[in-house]
């Protein structure tokens, strides 16, 4: 009777509770769907972008896969929706320094394919270009402040290849004619990061880094025809800053929007410290590391004090400078953004495969933001071919 009632219990379990014997299928998460491939532009080509406005914008390539090298200059007015040729060229050598196109407003721009590339501008919005007759260097920069008032930062290399000289050239009227300045105090053969070997604010103030025994930069108030040595309150040694002294120390500095600059030294390790002076660099204001994985030339300003800095797609902001940082947004995709930012609101990024990184780089991405860069849409990119 005992094993009658047993039996005649687990019957019952099973029919009110069939699941005590069948098992439950293990429920299945949906798949989250992968997000689609960007837009991209082969890796061949080398690119450099610069937006006005939300809207409009401009992109100067260059084929970096041939000996001699054609380029193209591409307008877009509806947020990269659609690209337009606007004009295109060849290059008598590779490229040897970075692609620059810059716009001071709708109709006045130029490009530089750097380096010993040509250098051209516009006043009618890209639609024509003319070539610039600039001075004959060995490698050479280019730096224009406003339409007219441009610089020329270069190196002379002797026939032997056994001397370099530096030269120094600047212009009032656009490029048509070029003044020789005396000799610069230093001067860097490659700059570090992304900062400026020279840079100016205005026809009259400039900037420039260099190679001293001390940390040092220079500044200018009369357009580069006589400078100041301005030191930075670091010292340095084979073991990092704050260590004594050192033989050769290299040092950059790039302009703020509107007042100050920001100047990093970089020891003998290549180990960086960052300064800002908002006195002309007769005061200086050490700042604290980078933040996460970003270094100075992640820095990106969008006025004085509103500084942002992307790395591994991690964005962080600073509202004083520099002096502290907050992380606002983090991208989980497997891109760099590399960003240019027009104002609190807006900015455009190029999309770069990070070194080291688990997807494979086959070219380059174009995103814009309209949220302050915690949201990025990634857009189409002009097509050479």
């Amino acid at each position: 009777m005992a094993g009658s009632l047993a039996a005649i219990v687990v019957v019952g379990l099973i029919y009110v509770h069939p699941a005590f014997l069948i098992p439950h299928p293990v429920p299945r998460v949906p798949a989250v769907p992968s997000a689609p491939a960007p837009p991209l532009l082969p890796e061949r080509y080398l690119v450099a972008y610069d937006f006005l406005t939300p809207a409009d914008g401009w992109a100067l390539v260059e084929d970096g896969a041939v000996a001699a090298p054609s380029f193209w200059v591409f307008k877009t007015t509806d947020a990269a929706s659609h690209w337009q040729r606007q004009f295109a060229g060849s290059a008598s050598s590779p490229t040897a320094g970075p692609l620059k196109i810059q716009f001071f407003d709708r109709n006045n721009g130029l490009m530089a394919l750097g380096g010993t590339g040509p250098v051209y501008r516009t006043g009618d919005g890209g639609a024509h270009w003319t070539a610039l007759t600039v001075p004959t260097l060995s490698y050479s920069q280019v730096f224009f402040s406003d339409r007219l008032h441009g610089w020329i930062l270069g190196t002379l290399v002797s026939l032997d290849q056994r001397t370099t000289a530096s030269q120094f050239f600047s212009t009032s009227d656009a490029g048509d004619h070029w003044v020789a300045l005396p000799p610069p105090p230093a001067f860097l053969f490659a700059g570090k990061g992304g900062f400026s070997e020279v840079a100016f604010r205005g026809p009259s103030e400039g900037w420039m880094g260099g190679a001293a025994s001390q940390p040092t930069v220079y500044s200018t108030i009369d357009g580069g025809v006589t400078w100041l040595t301005r030191p930075l309150p670091v010292t340095s040694g084979k073991g990092g800053f704050d260590a004594g002294s050192a033989p050769l120390l290299e040092s950059a500095v790039y302009v703020l929007p509107g007042a100050g600059v920001l100047a990093v030294v970089f020891d003998q390790n290549g180990s960086p410290a960052g300064l800002t002076s908002f006195d002309g660099g007769s005061t200086w204001r050490r700042l604290p590391p980078p933040p996460g994985e970003t270094s100075y030339s992640d820095f990106v300003f969008q006025d004085t004090f509103h500084w942002w800095a992307m790395r591994n797609g991690t964005l962080f902001k600073s509202s004083d400078a520099g002096r502290s940082w907050k992380e606002v947004a983090q991208q989980l995709d497997e891109w760099d953004y590399v960003p240019q930012v027009l104002d609190a609101k807006h900015a455009w990024a190029r999309m770069v495969a990070p070194v080291p990184g688990p997807a494979p780089n086959l070219g380059t991405g174009l995103a814009t933001s309209a949220d302050g860069g915690v949201h990025w849409t990634p857009v189409n990119v002009p097509k050479p071919s």
